[in-house]
């Protein structure tokens, strides 16, 4: 596997290639947020605590209080229709194939871990399970499970996602550190707080036409050469999507 793929809409397309910078956007101002909260449901079916509700009500106001999750997501599959409808204005935009060993240089990137509740991997339950025998107070147990969900959250879905085959830049930024690389936009009914990530024109190897796209090779490839993008491969989606 060389390339990882960015799906997005015309207008993130160009915003991308003119800029030549990755945005990556706060996971708790997004849908992805929901991913912490059923990985606590993975901690609640696997380490059982009469303290569980008062511990992840305090976990839930440190983890949005104290720090900025920040992330980016690419997949694997280069045309995949979920991808095209869910990421890519359903169809309309395109896929940004980029070299994944150029890619691994802008940050931590992880591959996404899918599962259910009953098929966490073995390396997740044994950190669960930690040994926390004894009289614990709240302030620890909460650090402990804390540590895991700021660990794992980010990297461990729901495995009805699996298809996506997703993998992710993900950089932490404590709320009370330096906070001036950190720019805003707006989006529909919320305000979310986002990074740059520039890049080297190398890391653009391949882009995918959408399915509902009607942009030809030709002007995409003219397009490439005008804004610095050379030896990139432009193809047409297979997926017959209308």
């Amino acid at each position: 596997m060389n390339n990882l793929y960015h799906y997005c809409s015309t207008d993130t397309f160009f915003k991308i290639l003119n800029s030549k910078t990755i945005w990556m956007s706060d996971i708790f101002s997004m849908n992805d947020y929901l991913e912490f909260i059923w990985f606590f449901e993975i901690i609640k079916k696997h380490k059982e605590s009469k303290f569980y509700d008062m511990v992840f009500r305090i976990i839930q106001e440190k983890l949005n209080n104290e720090n900025f999750v920040f992330i980016s997501c690419f997949s694997e599959e280069s045309d995949l229709l979920s991808q095209w409808r869910g990421y890519s204005d359903d169809g309309k935009g395109f896929s940004i194939g980029f070299n994944k060993s150029i890619l691994e240089q802008l940050g931590s990137l992880e591959k996404i871990q899918y599962c259910s509740l009953s098929s966490v991997p073995q390396t997740i339950t044994d950190e669960i399970n930690i040994d926390l025998s004894g009289e614990i107070g709240l302030a620890r147990l909460s650090f402990e499970y804390n540590q895991l969900i700021e660990k794992y959250a980010p990297i461990v879905k729901n495995h009805k996602f699996s298809e996506e085959s997703e993998w992710r830049i993900i950089e932490k930024i404590p709320k009370k550190s330096d906070l001036s690389n950190i720019k805003w936009r707006n989006s529909s009914d919320k305000v979310v707080p986002y990074i740059e990530k520039h890049f080297e024109k190398e890391l653009i190897s391949e882009i995918i036409i959408g399915p509902k796209n009607h942009t030809t090779i030709e002007n995409m490839e003219l397009f490439l050469k005008s804004v610095g993008f050379e030896n990139v491969s432009v193809i047409k989606s297979e997926i017959s999507y209308r």
